[in-house]
């Protein structure tokens, strides 16, 4: 599984569900997270494999800004 690490100008409840209806019609992120605590709002996806490409290309289909922050491989 991977990680994808990004900070976002995700802001409101209302852009949180905007980003929702994007994600959820993909079968590439298996899940996310967003921490809108952090300084940053930072949001995490979770994939099955290495697939940086296609999660840019995603994201690039949402109307928010991110800087990409890391990728990690985590061992299932």
């Amino acid at each position: 599984m991977y990680l994808y690490i990004f900070s976002t100008t995700i802001q409101t409840e209302a852009d949180q569900q905007n980003l929702h209806r994007f994600l959820k019609n993909s079968t590439l992120i298996c899940r996310w997270t967003l921490d809108q605590n952090d300084p940053e709002c930072v949001l995490r996806l979770f994939t099955r494999q290495e697939q940086t490409l296609e999660v840019l290309q995603i994201l690039g289909k949402t109307p928010f800004m991110y800087n990409y922050l890391d990728s990690v491989y985590i061992h299932p």
